[in-house]
């Protein structure tokens, strides 16, 4: 569905300048119509349906009930009398963000949609039964490579301390837009449009892979259910937005775990050699055949290994009875998040998760 806005005002170049942008950024998600008189705003805003308007402020749009944004040179952002004040002079992006986030508010009362929506989006989720074996690098590792041949990726990390923003250059947009911070609360309240929420808090990186900047308080994410990360998980699957969603799951194994991987389609457990055959992971794969049982899942048919930081280590071809997709060779150097994932796309470290690739976009898996 297209948002229709209509923007007021008197200077002709800015009009034009807007309506470029937007139809470059967002011509499948916005509609966009310009007026400079009065009175051929009033009588389209009396003929159509608009979803929202921008005015500068010598306008008046009193006959006009819908969601309305007086444009300001200068001052606070903030609302008079029910009227959103907007900086006119700022990135079309955080606009963009601002119209969705208060048309999101609008809508009451919003219905989950249903798991049978799953339609062409594939959910991978990275796990491990041991920290700092690399999972979160694999994961952006094969987020990356599928975004380099043209998918929609979207990476989700729900660590209770995620690290995003070692990853990703973390835009200046508004703050309050722009973190999972309000789609935490539309999740848990139960209102507003859900997807509307979560469109607005998306950013994309340079190469072409969606991630959500995580909530300033940790606390929040800390309080999210793990009912309330299944609704999350089955709206971005019903947006139809991506391609493919790569889950970065904490290392617990928990409630929140066990609904995010029944809506997998690829587990990719992360692990290197000194720890792979250790009792966690012996445990793991015990527990998850003992809740499989209960909760009539089939977890470990979807499960594969991935070994990271390999250093001419022979590879078996199964563990504990899942199969070795592969190894992500050990970085020779010193690196940092970011680079660490960089070094191994341009040094063609990683053929466990290039075979991933392979799979899920052929439709092998899943």
């Amino acid at each position: 569905m297209k948002l229709r806005i209509v923007v007021v005002d008197k200077d002709e170049g800015y009009l034009k300048r807007i309506t470029d942008v937007f139809q470059l950024k967002y011509f499948n998600e916005i509609e966009i119509s310009t007026f400079t008189q009065q009175e051929k705003v009033d009588s389209f805003l009396e003929n159509n349906d608009i979803d929202a308007v921008l005015f500068s402020e010598e306008y008046s749009l009193k006959n006009y009930k819908g969601i309305k944004f007086k444009l300001i040179t200068e001052g606070e952002q903030k609302d008079e009398g029910g009227i959103k004040t907007l900086k006119k002079f700022q990135k079309v992006e955080n606009i963009y963000r601002h119209i969705l986030n208060a048309y999101a508010e609008t809508k009451d009362n919003y219905k989950f949609q249903s798991v049978s929506a799953k339609s062409g989006t594939k959910v991978v989720t990275f796990c491990s039964s041991n920290g700092g074996v690399g999972k979160t690098t694999c994961a952006l590792v094969y987020a990356r490579m599928m975004g380099m041949i043209g998918k929609n990726v979207l990476y989700l990390n729900t660590e209770k301390l995620p690290s995003t923003p070692e990853y990703f250059t973390i835009p200046s947009y508004d703050k309050v837009l722009n973190t999972m911070s309000q789609v935490f609360f539309s999740v848990k309240a139960g209102k507003g449009n859900i997807p509307m929420k979560i469109e607005s808090s998306l950013n994309i990186d340079e190469n072409g892979v969606y991630y959500f900047v995580p909530s300033e308080n940790p606390l929040e994410i800390m309080e999210m259910k793990a009912d309330d990360w299944k609704q999350l998980m089955i709206q971005l699957v019903s947006m139809k937005k991506f391609d493919l969603i790569v889950v970065d799951s904490d290392t617990d194994v928990n409630e929140t775990f066990f609904e995010i991987a029944d809506l997998s389609d690829v587990l990719v457990e992360v692990n290197d050699v000194e720890n792979l055959n250790a009792s966690k992971f012996a445990s793991m794969v015990k527990g998850l055949k003992l809740v499989e049982r209960r909760r009539k899942s089939d977890w470990l048919n979807r499960m594969v290994i991935v070994l990271n930081k390999v250093d001419g280590h022979e590879i078996p071809e199964k563990i504990h009875g899942i199969t070795v997709l592969g190894t992500v060779l050990k970085i020779n150097g010193t690196y940092i998040a970011e680079e660490t994932v960089r070094a191994i796309i341009e040094n063609n470290c990683a053929d466990a998760l290039q075979r991933l690739v392979s799979l899920i976009s052929e439709g092998k898996k899943g």
